[in-house]
């Protein structure tokens, strides 16, 4: 059993990182419709091409353009708008999902009714420093929320609030 899952992704002058992105998704097969928000890109991007350019099937992507640039939570909320399924996932461009994501989303499915999730995911960026993981900063919303480690499981409202705070919001 799957989520009813769209992923929406807001991009601005990224397309190649995009691509890999939509390629890792199409390998994962976790999203019934994928949502482009072009934030006013100098090139637009165009859904023929990314399809074409990464192998996601043409019919499950949907690109939708801002004239100009008004930021990632624009593009966000324009995305929302158009999103059709039960579930919702935010990426951005340069994400990476891995398998465990795919996990995560079935045991999602299986565990019923959830008003969100919130995961721990690893940060690119960190591997300039040779390390893995979140920021210190983000991790450190997990450990005060008594989850630094840990499988799909609720969470009490003073969790929420804690991981709520965190920069990052896969």
């Amino acid at each position: 059993m799957m989520l009813d899952l769209t992923v929406a992704i807001p991009v601005r002058n990224d397309a190649g990182h995009l691509i890999q992105l939509l390629a890792s998704l199409a390998g994962l097969d976790l999203a019934r419709q994928v949502i482009v928000a072009d934030d006013g890109s100098d090139e637009p991007v165009e859904a023929a091409a990314l399809a074409g350019a990464s192998g996601f099937p043409a019919d499950r992507l949907t690109v939708l353009r801002l004239n100009s640039s008004r930021g990632a939570g624009a593009a966000r909320n324009l995305a929302l708008s158009a999103a059709r399924t039960q579930h919702l996932l935010f990426l951005d461009a340069d994400d990476r999902p891995t398998r465990e994501l795919r996990s995560l989303c079935a045991g999602l499915a299986q565990a019923g009714k959830f008003d969100f999730c919130i995961f721990q995911h690893h940060d690119s960026r960190l591997h300039k420093d040779r390390l893995f993981g979140q920021p210190c900063h983000d991790q450190a919303f997990w450990a005060a929320a008594g989850l630094a480690q840990g499988a799909l499981a609720p969470v009490s409202a003073a969790a929420a609030a804690q991981l709520a705070q965190t920069a990052n919001y896969p």
